[in-house]
């Protein structure tokens, strides 16, 4: 069975499409947080580069490292700044995508009952909580996603520097220097080997020089945009009377026996109960589950007929639904 079967295997047919259509947001998304990440260093690469050159043709002298120095600080700073305020904004975004799938939802089931604009106005307030309980949880595991991007983008300029060191050691061309740094910025790898062997040469090399500098930024895109949408589905779920929890879906990439099988094994989580993802990478699906479309707005009549009758939705109305609402109206 391929995942999207198994995928659609947990989805009332009544929402395949709404779901199907959130989680394709949130994959465009983070491709995209994605390139903004290899563009963010691009732009550093160039800032490398050009600071170099100003040094001149000749070969890099010590005399010159304290002012090269300062000068690539100042694009460490901007690395982190730009990578920073792409992240939080990419992943605002995601999180309300994960929410919504509850409120689109809640939209179809409640034609007739509830105004469409009333909803729309109550998830506002349920994306900003949504959003806020990401952010909270983010810092609870020990460090700010802002606090995280400088420590990447530190070490980026750390290894940086480290080969610059070198190349001042033996005497090589700022021009040079300038071009292999750059390639090695955007490619890693093969090009970062070759630079590598040339200072092995010397006899100079005692520093880490990470394979990828983007490594570590593009781990934390595929890490967070899965916890910040796994975090709306949540929160946006907890916020609709007829959602009753999460189906746990392994990734079609998932070939490492770990915690993720549990959970698939386990299959479904009621509300209230959902795990965390797990650890670094995870590409699992979290599936939110609901009454069915015809239970629900069955329910959502009764309930407008009588209210009696449903109090899990009574109380759902009087204290999350119409108190949001009062708040945002004032």
């Amino acid at each position: 069975m391929s995942w999207y079967q198994n995928f659609i295997k947990r989805v009332h047919p009544g929402y395949v499409k709404l779901i199907s259509s959130s989680r394709s947001q949130y994959l465009s998304n983070r491709i995209a947080l994605a390139q903004i990440v290899r563009n963010t260093y691009g732009q550093y690469a160039d800032a490398v580069e050009r600071e170099i050159r100003r040094l001149g043709t000749h070969g890099l002298k010590a005399v010159q490292l304290q002012q090269l120095e300062r000068s690539l600080r100042i694009e460490q700073m901007k690395l982190a700044e730009g990578l920073t305020a792409n992240f939080q904004s990419t992943l605002e975004e995601i999180v309300e995508l994960g929410a919504n799938t509850s409120k689109h939802v809640l939209i179809d089931n409640a034609k007739g009952v509830l105004k469409q604009a009333d909803i729309e106005t109550f998830f506002i307030k349920v994306n900003a909580d949504a959003v806020n309980y990401y952010l909270m949880e983010t810092k609870s595991r020990g460090l700010s996603l802002s606090e995280a991007l400088w420590g990447i983008s530190e070490e980026t300029n750390k290894a940086v520097m480290g080969i610059i060191r070198d190349s001042v050691v033996m005497g090589s061309d700022a021009f040079q220097t300038g071009r292999l740094l750059k390639n090695y910025i955007l490619n890693g790898g093969s090009v970062q080997h070759a630079l590598v062997r040339k200072l092995k040469d010397g006899g100079i090399k005692k520093y880490y020089v990470p394979k990828d500098v983007k490594y570590e930024a593009l781990r934390l895109v595929r890490t967070e945009t899965s916890k910040a949408f796994a975090g709306g589905v949540y929160k946006g779920g907890q916020a609709n009377p007829f959602y009753l929890g999460i189906n746990w879906v392994l990734s079609a990439s998932h070939d490492v026996i770990d915690v993720c099988d549990d959970y698939a094994a386990q299959g479904f989580f009621p509300a209230g109960e959902e795990p965390d993802v797990p650890h670094p990478q995870c590409m699992c699906s979290q599936v939110p589950v609901y009454s069915s479309p015809e239970e629900a707005s069955k329910d959502l009549r009764e309930w407008q007929s009588d209210p009696s009758s449903h109090p899990d939705i009574e109380n759902w109305y009087r204290d999350a639904y119409l108190p949001a609402l009062e708040g945002l109206r004032v």
